[in-house]
């Protein structure tokens, strides 16, 4: 089965305002290609009613501007939301167990400014649990068996395989361009502020960004002009320079990734751009342990009451899922009070976090997050399935990690 079919957000909102595209037909076309192709990606969260949802709100824009003259900029357009962006009428758990209504809030400023310029929200796409580094179950559409990347790895897969046309993520470090650039979509985050994040779930207020994923840079710029504060287009500018950091941030990429990225400088230096390398990011690994660092207490101050001993279920509020029968690999732990400094837990015998084990083998948790590993569940192309541990860097099947 072909699972890349792209759909461009400019071409479709123009055949739709103009009444060329009937609304309903896009409506069923898009939730056919779902039904045939998410059982293998699962790029969507599920959503019972989801068909009859979408065609009363097809109804309700329709009578709201039934001549094309005067249509929204975003008339009629899908969207996929990151299921860390409140919705109104749809459930936020952000990847996580947590029960829905634990984790309830006003809805994104980036949705409702979407819904004002006539997009539909298709629904809420998967995410790394809370956005941070435990894998969703979402597979790349050029090859299932491959990463997605993450964390916003459903909005950038439900865009590859042509769900819905636009897609938010979000990013604290690279959640949204790194499952864009693995999906083979464009992704776009503007500077720090120029999107509210109101009405989210955060990993880190000081840090975090709603992204844009769209199948090409034409579709971003029309969804940009809706959301991004103080949006202008800029015509006839010179072309701008290109920075290209070398050194030890840019020697840590994989062979075969900078290969690859060699020919993108080499073809953007042919079309006409300037292209300055420069030596920068010396201390790119103290850089990188310092961001963990803030991104990881502020991550701990955002969720401590969610992180704090199991409520009455007797289940963990935090973890996804539980390890396997005597796996401390997910298993509960008290957390420390909010602000608190505390000293690391003392290894256990068998502990997943401190040491190596054949369950979890990474040396150690990082310390603001101290609850120990967490265990993730998914499930193979061929439906086996796999268990990973993670303790900061993301594992597969969807790399995340902000």
């Amino acid at each position: 089965m072909q699972y890349v079919a792209a759909v461009s957000l400019a071409d479709t909102v123009t055949e739709l305002c103009a009444g060329r595209l009937d609304l309903h037909a896009h409506v069923d076309a898009r939730l056919d290609r779902i039904e045939a192709v998410d059982p293998a990606l699962r790029a969507l969260l599920p959503e019972p009613g989801r068909r009859a949802r979408l065609h009363a709100a097809a109804d309700a824009l329709l009578a709201g501007h039934p001549e094309a003259a005067g249509r929204p900029p975003l008339f009629g357009a899908l969207v996929g939301v990151k299921d860390v962006l409140h919705v109104d009428g749809l459930p936020t758990a952000g990847g996580s167990r947590v029960p829905a209504e634990e984790l309830a809030g006003h809805e994104s400023a980036a949705v409702r400014s979407l819904r004002a310029a006539g997009a539909l929200v298709l629904g809420k796409t998967h995410t790394a649990e809370f956005a941070y580094a435990a894998p969703g179950p979402t597979r790349n559409p050029h090859d299932p068996a491959r990463t997605p990347g993450g964390s916003s790895h459903g909005s950038a897969a439900g865009v590859a395989a042509g769900f819905f046309p636009l897609a938010l993520g979000t990013q604290t470090i690279g959640s949204t361009i790194r499952p864009a650039a693995f999906c083979g979509v464009v992704g776009y985050v503007p500077s720090y502020g120029r999107i509210r994040t109101d009405g989210s779930l955060h990993v880190a207020r000081s840090l975090d960004r709603i992204g844009l994923l769209a199948s090409d840079v034409r579709g971003v710029a029309l969804a940009a002009a809706v959301l991004v504060e103080s949006w202008h287009p800029v015509g006839g500018a010179l072309l701008p320079v290109l920075g290209v950091a070398e050194g030890p941030f840019l020697e840590a990429v994989e062979p075969a990734a900078r290969e690859l990225f060699e020919r993108q400088v080499e073809a953007l230096a042919a079309t006409g751009y300037q292209v300055r390398r420069l030596s920068v990011f010396e201390d790119a690994e103290e850089v990188a342990a310092s961001l963990r660092r803030l991104m990881n207490g502020e991550l701990a101050r955002e969720h401590a009451d969610l992180t704090a001993a199991p409520r009455s279920s007797g289940a963990s509020r935090w973890s996804r899922a539980a390890g396997p029968p005597g796996s401390t690999c997910g298993s509960p732990r008290p957390r420390p009070a909010p602000r608190q400094r505390a000293s690391p837990p003392a290894a256990r015998p068998g502990s997943a976090c401190r040491g190596r084990t054949s369950a979890c083998p990474r040396p150690r948790c990082p310390p603001a997050l101290s609850a120990g590993c967490r265990s993730a569940s998914s499930s193979s192309p061929a439906g086996t399935p796999t268990r990973s541990c993670w303790h900061g860097p993301p594992t597969s099947p969807a790399r995340s990690a902000t």
